[in-house]
């Protein structure tokens, strides 16, 4: 994990059907996307493993979202993300004080229902012109997230 202070985020999640939707309220009163590099972008990461496989990479159905704050797209995961890359819709709007973020995933290899449990992390990148100057986040404190899913938390669904 990079930075222990920083940009943060109140995060909630919901879901309906097959898709996962997530809101990120960010506090973070100074913006950037000076950075040629998305992740040193002010932005929210929203990482997704379905099968919930805590394993030492990703797998063909594992999504790294990343949403910047002027809602701004990227996905990482296997294959470029190749799997997941048609998966997400999403949306970012400026507040006083910071950004909104809401994201809407498919999770099409998984039934979604009461009890699911997920592989779930959340992760908040704060730029100060065009560098990161922190990430925080919600659960892999090893900063590789991007990596694997081992450490990611889990989201368990209820009804």
């Amino acid at each position: 994990m990079q930075g222990e202070s920083g940009a943060t985020a109140k995060v909630r999640a919901l879901w309906s059907g097959s898709t996962l939707y997530v809101l990120a309220q960010v506090t973070d009163p100074a913006l950037s996307e000076e950075s040629a590099d998305p992740w040193a972008q002010d932005s929210v990461e929203l990482f997704v493993d379905p099968g919930n496989g805590k394993t030492k990479g990703y797998e063909d159905d594992d999504g790294q979202y990343r949403v910047s704050f002027s809602g701004r797209v990227t996905v990482g995961g296997t294959f470029d993300a190749s799997g997941v890359k048609d998966n997400v819709r999403a949306a970012a709007v400026t507040v006083p004080g910071g950004y909104v973020v809401e994201a809407a995933i498919e999770l099409p290899t998984v039934t979604l229902g009461e009890g699911t449990l997920l592989g779930f992390d959340v992760q908040v990148n704060d730029a100060t012109g065009a560098a990161r100057t922190s990430a925080v986040t919600w659960n892999d404190a090893t900063g590789r997230g991007y990596l694997d899913t081992s450490h990611w938390g889990v989201l368990r669904l209820a009804g």
